[in-house]
């Protein structure tokens, strides 16, 4: 199983909208919490009972006293306690406004939380699970109820009806063939419905059943939500041999810092291909070059399909009136796909150098620097899918016996990796020492990184 994540340019309802869904999940996890801990002090009663007892309170009730060292961990199953959350749903309002899937995932934190501390009927009753925490990381586990939309747009349906469901995302961030199995799982999920459509259709127009008609309408309107035509949607080709499967099992979760991202789960099959050259090949991200390789025998740069200096769109010289477009979101959206799509044949063929050598060091790169320092190269690493190439790098390289790992980046550039001398960050493209060493300056960076992964002051990332 592999992971790939993207982020989310939400709305403020949108982003509200979220954060309540997260809150209804935590209070969820207090109510089940509290009801192992009613267990575990010998009461008796059901999932029903507890929530009755929130009801009541007003919120989430007490928990029980617990003798020091009476408790006892409760035998429940996840099928005995998903039987219960099932039968209480209507009654608890979880049904209407929480997806099955976050309410079921907390289920299986709960279980295996309490699970850890074995069946001991002795137990601690400091040493039992307690409720999370307001500064827990927010996450749902929202399933299939996650959907690409196009390139730049996904939805989710949770945020249904309260606001609006469509959300745009950098959905084209990632490496082949993972798009594409995406796509394929979307085509078919699209012919699937396609056929549900036409099959109440046929009952509303051939049988005048209402019911149908009511269904088909609901459904068209969906989809005509997500800017989706059903009709006419066909399965599409099957997919090669050994071509990964996504998995529908879709994680929407706050990034600390801020803002939120989508993580989509893949399952790979067959025998991934596995490194052929047994050396260290140090990796150097840029601007000039959006790579730079070096290795015992390998050297070289992968230029930057497009000329001049990068800078970040605006709309205008300033002093005059501004010209948005009608819709802004959308417009830096399209923007930053097109950006990534003249770079992504240069980050595929880093992907395939990188992944024929045993190791790679690339550079740990301190984002959060280049703010401070009013330089726009952490905004030019996210415009042209530089930084999600480099957490590609580390998410598929176990999958081929790759290691990485992430040198310091001190002084790199103006460090000689010939003699180890620091001199003066170069202003050119050539670096040059008085040892006699000269080459490209990236190049040169590149080697730093290899020779620190190789002396020991790389970290796993």
């Amino acid at each position: 199983m592999v992971e790939f994540r993207q982020a989310l340019h939400l709305t403020p309802a949108q982003e509200s909208a979220l954060r309540q869904l997260w809150t209804g999940i935590r209070d969820v996890q207090h109510v089940l919490n509290t009801y192992l801990h009613h267990l575990a002090a010998g009461h008796s009663g059901t999932l029903q009972d507890a929530i009755l007892r929130a009801v009541q309170s007003q919120g989430v009730p007490a928990l029980p006293g617990l003798p020091a060292g009476q408790a006892r961990v409760p035998t429940l199953t996840l099928k005995a306690l998903k039987d219960e959350i099932r039968a209480a749903r209507q009654q608890s309002g979880w049904g209407d406004a929480l997806p099955a899937t976050a309410v079921t995932w907390v289920a299986t934190e709960i279980l295996a939380d309490w699970r850890a501390l074995g069946r001991s009927q002795n137990v601690q009753a400091s040493n039992l699970p307690h409720a999370w925490s307001a500064d827990r990381r927010a996450e749902l586990h929202l399933g299939n109820g996650v959907q690409p939309l196009d390139e730049v747009t996904l939805e989710i349906a949770a945020l249904s009806p309260t606001t609006d469901a469509v959300v745009l995302a950098d959905v084209f961030l990632l490496p082949e063939p993972f798009r594409a199995a995406l796509w394929h799982q979307h085509a078919q999920r699209l012919a699937k419905e396609a056929g549900r459509l036409d099959a109440v259709d046929r009952a509303w127009l051939d049988h005048g059943d209402r019911d149908a008609q009511r269904e088909a309408l609901r459904l068209r309107g969906r989809y005509a939500a997500a800017r989706i035509m059903l009709d006419g949607q066909q399965l599409p080709p099957a997919p090669p041999k050994n071509t990964p499967l996504w998995q529908e099992k879709t994680v929407v979760r706050a990034v600390p810092g801020g803002g939120w991202e989508v993580v989509w789960s893949f399952q790979v099959s067959g025998q991934q291909v596995r490194w052929m050259h047994d050396d260290t090949l140090g990796l150097d991200p840029g601007q000039r070059n959006v790579w730079a390789y070096a290795s015992a025998n390998l050297s070289g740069v992968i230029s930057r399909p497009c000329g001049g200096v990068w800078e970040p769109p605006d709309h205008g010289p300033a002093g005059q009136p501004l010209t948005r477009p009608h819709n802004e979101r959308r417009a830096q959206a399209e923007l930053r796909l097109a950006l990534y799509r003249r770079m992504a044949p240069a980050h595929a063929q880093m992907l395939a150098l990188a992944l024929m050598h045993r190791a790679c060091a690339v550079e740990d790169v301190r984002w959060s620097g280049f703010t401070w320092r009013k330089n726009n190269f952490a905004q030019y690493a996210v415009y042209t899918g530089l930084r999600a190439s480099i957490d590609w790098l580390i998410t598929l390289a176990p999958l081929h016996g790759v290691q990485v790992l992430l040198a310091p980046p001190g002084h790199s550039t103006a460090t000689c990796s010939r003699c180890g001398r620091l001199g003066s960050r170069p202003r050119g493209t050539t670096f040059s020492c008085s040892c006699g060493h000269r080459e490209p300056v990236d190049i040169n960076a590149a080697r730093n990184h290899r020779q620190r992964a190789l002396a020991g002051q790389g970290r796993r990332p």
